[in-house]
């Protein structure tokens, strides 16, 4: 009897030390850094373990070559791209057959992400990027295309930017193009204190706000085609410099705090040559078009 007691008690605390290095490997060895990386599946760039043992990155932090402009494909992943001291990419994502590529050939960075093939599975992705820019940094060409997932993007510069998104928000805030080309399903859009140069927007669902941002240069046009939503203009420049043209199908339209039905048009003011004068042209199907200027 003793010995069958002795006996049971060694086995259960075996079982015990087994199931607690289990938990270590499989939940901390993810995400509590690079001694329990030691149990297996466990890979380091940098200071961050990034690799667990599904594939999954739970965190990836990576040096970037110098680089000036960027094509950007992404399946399901939500990005961010902000300035900072150096060049690098930071990512996470939970399914291994969705982890981006990442290069830099001559000058251009190049990010590719896998299709999901099972988009029944959307629910449970987690994938979200962020990729850091040096500061006083101008890019050439930006080039984002997205399935599903919001894109923000904060101080940057370039001579033109194409983003052409299917399901998530877009903010920009303190950007600065000669030019851009903006097209998205669904999802809201809000630019704030940028200047989108020679500008065309174009959404199925949702809003558009610009506030205090600045478009169509010299001579160039704001062009917004959006289907179902409203909107905004605020804090733009005065509307006598621009040839205008507002109509809605379902909505109103607001100039200035004016009720103007479901059409507004004029022509610019400021010139006698009205066809040279930048254009803001906005129609809806269905939402209200407010425009106020500063």
């Amino acid at each position: 009897m003793m010995k069958r007691t002795g006996y049971l008690i060694v086995l259960s605390l075996i079982t015990i030390v087994c199931v607690v290095l289990g938990s270590i490997k499989h939940f901390g060895g993810i995400k509590l850094g690079m001694p329990f990386a030691l149990f297996g599946g466990g890979e380091k760039i940098g200071t961050i373990v990034v690799k667990g043992d599904d594939g999954s990155v739970s965190g990836n932090t990576i040096s970037l070559d110098e680089f000036n402009e960027m094509k950007i494909d992404l399946n399901v992943m939500d990005l961010t791209i902000e300035t900072g001291d150096e060049a690098c990419i930071h990512y996470e994502c939970n399914k291994k057959n969705l982890v981006p590529s990442i290069d830099v050939e001559d000058g251009k960075l190049i990010i590719k992400q896998p299709k999901m093939k099972n988009i029944f599975n959307i629910g449970r992705v987690k994938c979200k990027m962020t990729i850091t820019v040096p500061k006083d940094k101008d890019m050439k060409d930006v080039v984002i295309t997205t399935d599903t997932g919001d894109v923000k993007i904060a101080d940057l510069t370039g001579e033109s930017l194409s983003l052409d998104t299917d399901t998530g928000d877009i903010k920009l805030n303190k950007c600065d193009f000669a030019s851009s080309k903006i097209d998205g399903d669904t999802g809201d859009m809000k630019y704030e204190s940028c200047n989108l140069g020679d500008c065309e927007i174009s959404n199925d669902t949702g809003d558009v706000s610009l506030i205090n941002s600045d478009f169509a240069g010299e001579s160039g046009s704001l062009n917004i085609d959006n289907d179902t939503g409203d909107v905004r203009i605020e804090g733009c420049r005065d509307l006598g410099l621009f040839v205008t043209d507002l109509s809605t199908d379902i909505g109103d339209i607001e100039v200035n705090g004016t009720n103007c039905k479901k059409k507004y048009s004029q022509e610019a003011v400021s010139s006698s040559q009205s066809e040279k004068n930048p254009k803001i042209v906005i129609s809806t199907d269905v939402g209200d078009i407010r425009v106020n200027q500063k």
